[in-house]
């Protein structure tokens, strides 16, 4: 099978350069157990398939043991080799920042994914080839990457109502919700300023719930270690990172940087949850009168519920 697959890869590889003379790609065949070859290239290791290969520590770790068992369970059963990845890296906007994105075809495609003329290699046509296929799909733009991503978790909202975002999730969670703003917190757990600074982040989204503003504002926060942003447009650098995405339409509008690391306001041992708040009023995407509508509201109703059943007329509660 392996023979079969490297087969077609080296006329995949002829013919595009037959084909696209102009359009440099380097094909590579690497065994599995040398995938150290990729760090020459600076391609990172974080897939299921490179965790299989290089025995590297599951990105599943804390997240939640169920569903890593079966996860790790639904790898051992899978056929992992041969496959076919394409990484491709830009500097997209000039920066001198470099990005990877990497794009898979799976083994159960190249192995059974087509008659068997081409599995055979007895066919010279491109057409029949599908690894030939892939990189015209890319070439094409009709691909989409690989996203490096946790599995979700069972319980996606922590005690203080800061909501976890993963790498698949992100587009769900944040730039479908066009109805609500989101802040989130981009940060990676060995970052010691990220760790005081989720302190303040937890309080934020105290500040939130107590406010009984959750339903119009989303406090979340993405551990970028572990997850990529399925995002072109925003690149996160630094860390912690905040942005702010006023509600609307979150795909098409730029969000809004909170400067947390630079600012003298960051450095400060007094910053509160409240400062964040500030600053999010002082945006002016927000109806304030609609916070201050969704606070009352969210006043009554915990009253209501808290007062052992009061009715209307103001009684039936107990001392």
């Amino acid at each position: 099978q392996s023979r079969r697959a490297i087969d077609l890869f080296r006329r995949a590889a002829v013919s595009h350069r037959r084909r696209h003379p102009t359009r440099d790609i380097v094909f590579l065949v690497v065994p599995s157990y040398e995938t150290r070859v990729f760090n020459i290239f600076g391609i990172d290791i974080w897939s299921g398939l490179d965790r299989q290969f290089a025995s590297a520590r599951d990105i599943n770790d804390g997240i939640d043991d169920t569903i890593e068992k079966q996860e790790q369970s639904c790898i051992a059963r899978d056929v992992v080799v041969p496959t076919v990845m394409l990484a491709s890296r830009t500097n997209p906007n000039g920066e001198g920042r470099i990005t990877t994105k990497r794009y898979y075809l799976p083994a159960s495609d190249i192995l059974f994914g087509d008659g068997d003329d081409y599995r055979s290699g007895e066919n010279d046509d491109d057409s029949n080839n599908v690894i030939f296929r892939f990189v015209e799909d890319y070439l094409n733009g009709k691909l989409k990457p690989a996203v490096q991503s946790q599995p979700t978790p069972s319980n996606r909202t922590n005690a203080y109502g800061v909501q976890l975002v993963t790498g698949n999730t992100f587009k769900a969670l944040v730039l479908d919700q066009e109805s609500t703003h989101t802040l989130i917190n981009f940060f990676v757990p060995t970052c010691g300023h990220c760790k005081r600074f989720n302190i303040v982040w937890n309080e934020l989204g105290q500040l939130v719930r107590a406010l009984h503003w959750e339903g119009k504002i989303d406090v979340m926060m993405m551990d970028l270690s572990k997850n990529e942003l399925p995002l072109d447009d925003l690149h996160v650098w630094e860390y912690p990172s905040v942005f702010y995405f006023p509600a609307g339409n979150k795909t098409g509008n730029q969000p809004v940087p909170m400067k947390v690391q630079n600012d003298a306001m960051y450095g400060d041992a007094d910053l509160r949850g409240h400062h964040l708040i500030e600053w999010l009023i002082k945006q002016r995407k927000i109806d304030e009168e609609v916070l201050l509508q969704l606070h009352e509201i969210g006043s009554r109703d915990a009253e209501g519920r808290g007062g052992g059943g009061i009715g209307a007329d103001g009684g039936g509660g107990s001392d």
